[in-house]
Order: C-alpha cells, then structure tokens, then sequence
C-alpha cells in the first residue's frame, strides 16, 4: 500500500489516524471520494462564473467588438510595471494578455480581428483557467472592470474584496483536487466559500447544485 501511494503520501493520512493503518487507509478513500464529488460542484460554479464575467465584461465595449481581442485586451489589460519579491520587474498583466492569445491561436482567431462568433468566444470563455477568473476580481481591476461592469455578476451589495478573496481560496483549493491532494483541514472552508459563491451569482443555480452535490453527506462522514 505505501509503495503503491507513497511513504509520504501515506504518512499524512498516518498522522491524521493516530498511526492506524487500515483508518489511514480509509481515510485516503475518504478524501478521493470528497475531491470527485467537489469537482462536481466546481464544475456547475465555474461554469456560471465565467459565463456571468463573460456577459459583463461584454457591456465593456461595443457590439462591433470582442473584449477578448489583441486589441481591446491591450487596453483592458494594458502593460503594468511591478516588482516581484526579488526585485525584479515584470508586466502584471503579462499573463493574463498571453493567455487570451493563446486561446485565441488555439481556436485560429485572426489577431487583427476584434470581433469574433459567438461559438468562439464560448470557447475561449471555456478555455481560460479559473485563475484567471480569479485574478480579474484584484484591486487593480477595481475601477476599470469591477465598479463599471464585473459587479453586476453578483449580489448587490457584494464587495470585491470579498469575491476576490474566497476566489482565490477556491482556485488553490481546486488545484489541489486536480493534483490529487489531501484536503484533510481545508474542505469545510472550501464547501462553505463555494457554495456562498453560488449564493451571490445565482440562488437558483445554488440551490441545484446544494441538492446533488455528495460534499456535505462526506464531510459529515469522515473516518
């Protein structure tokens, strides 16, 4: 068994027994089991997420364009000097620029192009990671994309600070599942900001993904 997960890999679940194997060994079945179900829900969250940012972030420009285009992601994500913990400088929104391109090469969108089928952008609203979702809710997008659009994806009255926060929880929690890692201290936070994720996008969504998802019956079934 532990050649097969690992010494390390096994030890966690180890320490979280008290040392008794076979405990251990159910509870590595346990959190295989609560990651799929969280995937579940992630799966109907994210959607909505980024189909929500998606209708916003179009109000952002004309009908004649894509906000996803060369052009316009230059403006909505122009160059941003910064320093990292090194001292060296880098372009903050570097990134999030490159990773439209390469949703944009991916699906063979012309580059001069700004505007672009409602089939291609869905794709490319599918194919940028949650991260960078994520990322848009930053205080740097506050005035540019947050006060003038991203808001009125939510709740009334919801902060950014708050969304962004629990988003980026989410997305660490999310890679974690991905990788396949124990979520043995970090689950109950992580069901909770989901699922007040989903209450200030959509009641409704909410509360269909609360009636089929398994995270609460697994939780409250721990080993």
């Amino acid at each position: 068994m532990q050649t097969w997960l690992t010494v390390e890999r096994f030890n966690t679940y180890l320490r979280a027994s008290g040392n008794d194997a076979q405990r251990a060994f159910d509870l590595y079945q346990w959190n295989t089991a609560l990651n799929a179900a969280f995937l579940h829900d992630f799966a109907h969250m994210e959607v909505a997420l980024r189909n929500a940012l998606h209708r916003q972030l179009a109000t952002l420009v004309t009908p004649s364009l894509s906000w996803m285009s060369s052009q316009v992601a230059l403006t909505t994500f122009p160059p941003l000097p910064a320093t990292d913990k090194h001292g060296n400088s880098y372009d903050k929104n570097l990134w999030l620029r490159r990773k439209l391109e390469e949703s944009r090469e991916k699906f063979r969108c012309d580059e001069t192009s700004t505007k672009f089928t409602t089939h291609v952008e869905g794709r490319i609203v599918a194919n940028l990671t949650f991260g960078i979702w994520a990322e848009l809710m930053d205080s740097r997008f506050e005035p540019s994309l947050w006060t003038l659009a991203l808001h009125k994806a939510f709740s009334s009255g919801v902060s950014r600070q708050e969304v962004h926060s629990r988003l980026r929880t989410l997305n660490d929690f999310r890679n974690r599942i991905a990788h396949h890692e124990p979520n043995l201290r970090r689950a109950n936070k992580a069901h909770r900001d989901l699922f007040w994720l989903l209450s200030v996008l959509d009641r409704d969504i909410q509360g269909h993904v609360r009636s089929h998802s398994e995270v609460a019956f697994l939780l409250s079934s721990r080993p």
